[in-house]
């Protein structure tokens, strides 16, 4: 069995340790460097100092210790027992001390009528104390039962808890269990409106392509029968010059009804021009000729390409005016008293130059109109002050410095005029001529 240190035990071997031993260590050491009689004066009141101060630090520990036992004495004081795990230990003393006191009675020898007046008073005593004790197991066996229910009901509680608990956490894995399963399902739907959205997108797309195609074939076919009636006009009227009693084709196939001015026009104008074909030479001849190509380019209808409903997708380009610009193109053609040029604004090119240029410049209308920037391009800073001038004025000339075929430089004079209304609101007429 190992001992039980206390703490008083080990404060003092602490102090003798760590405080007297190295000190009589040093004491002792010193003697040996010192003369005797001064090392003995020292060691003395070494040991003497040592000594007071070990008493000191022992009465100081003592007291501690006494102030503690005596605290806690006063905290259990204060805090007694509760009366149901007090055990009724009087009861069972009392009965004790009066059967002893009832046995030394009977030892001593006394008078027979105290005796018997001791004896009665004693077996009430007695009596009542069996009575009081009986009450006391009764009362004890009663709080033992009442203990046992309480340790029924504190496992019952119990019992019902780890119930409780157990479907906490049943609970608890249904609802992670259902959370997944909707997050999966979340993710399938959202794949397939995804899919369904790129379907839709692509058959809205495909949507707009055959409307584009269906639009483009109907164009073309306005085209086409723009053509078929011209031809089948101009086909009537040189049968009627070469063989005037000979029967029209409106008498042998049904003829369809003309377009409306531009060809009546462009035969009028042929007819009015025929007789002055000179070269235009001078700026008021130009001026005549651009308020003539403007006029027929006010007086021209649109077709109606509005019949059948645009998507709301896309917007209506230039090409659509094809028709149109052809009927226009057609008008000016003819005229060859000086080069006719036909540009637009919006889309910043020459769209048509007439035969004149071939004669003038070289150039075929289709190079002219494709190629104009590299033809004119000694006077392109011009021809773009002309155009800037035109925003301000309806009306503007100049000069233009143009590249003919052969590479030689021709100063040319240059009438510039804007449609002001009419399908082709904003498009610039020039009209050019040798200066």
């Amino acid at each position: 069995m190992k001992p039980k240190i206390t703490n008083r035990q080990f404060l003092s071997a602490s102090i003798i340790i760590f405080y007297l031993i190295p000190l009589l260590f040093f004491s002792s050491y010193s003697i040996g460097l010192m003369p005797h009689q001064k090392s003995w004066a020292i060691l003395s009141l070494g040991l003497l100092t040592v000594a007071c101060g070990t008493l000191t630090l022992l009465l100081l520990v003592y007291y501690w210790e006494e102030s503690i036992q005596t605290k806690l004495k006063d905290k259990q004081q204060l805090l007694p027992l509760p009366k149901i795990y007090e055990p009724d230990y009087d009861k069972g003393d009392k009965v004790a001390q009066i059967t002893s006191q009832l046995d030394f009675v009977g030892s001593d020898e006394q008078d027979p009528s105290d005796e018997n007046s001791k004896s009665a008073e004693r077996r009430k005593e007695v009596y009542f104390t069996e009575e009081q004790s009986k009450e006391g197991r009764q009362e004890m066996d009663r709080l033992q039962e009442m203990v046992a229910l309480k340790n029924e009901e504190i496992q019952k509680f119990s019992l019902e808890i780890r119930e409780l608990q157990l479907k906490v956490d049943q609970t608890t894995q249904d609802y992670a269990d259902y959370r997944l399963f909707s997050e999966e399902q979340l993710k399938q739907k959202q794949i397939q409106l995804s899919s369904l959205q790129q379907v839709v997108e692509d058959q809205r797309s495909e949507m707009e392509t055959r409307q584009e195609q269906i639009h483009q074939l109907d164009t073309k076919i306005h085209d086409l029968s723009y053509e078929i009636k011209t031809l089948l006009y101009l086909n009537d009227e040189e049968k009627q010059v070469l063989f005037p009693s000979a029967p029209s084709a409106e008498s042998l196939v049904e003829q369809p009804e003309p377009p409306n001015e531009p060809i009546q026009s462009l035969f009028d104008l042929h007819e009015e021009d025929s007789c002055s074909e000179t070269p235009i030479k001078t700026p008021t001849e130009a001026v005549q000729l651009l308020k003539k190509c403007i006029n027929i380019a006010q007086k021209l209808t649109g077709v109606n390409y509005f019949g059948n409903e645009i998507s709301r997708y896309r917007e209506l380009p230039t090409s659509y005016y094809t028709i149109d610009q052809r009927r226009l193109f057609d008008s000016l053609r003819i005229e060859t008293r000086a080069l006719i040029l036909v540009y637009s604004q919006k889309e910043l090119k020459v769209l048509f130059a007439n035969n004149q240029s071939k004669s003038l410049l070289g150039w075929t209308p289709d190079k002219i109109a494709s190629d104009f920037s590299t033809i004119f391009q000694a006077g392109l800073a011009d021809w773009r002050k002309m155009i800037g001038l035109l925003s301000t004025t309806v009306e503007t000339q100049g000069h233009l410095l143009a590249k003919t075929k052969y590479g030689q430089e021709l100063l040319l004079n240059c009438q510039l005029g804007v449609i002001p209304t009419g399908l082709f609101r904003h498009y610039v007429i020039a009209i050019l001529y040798p200066a």
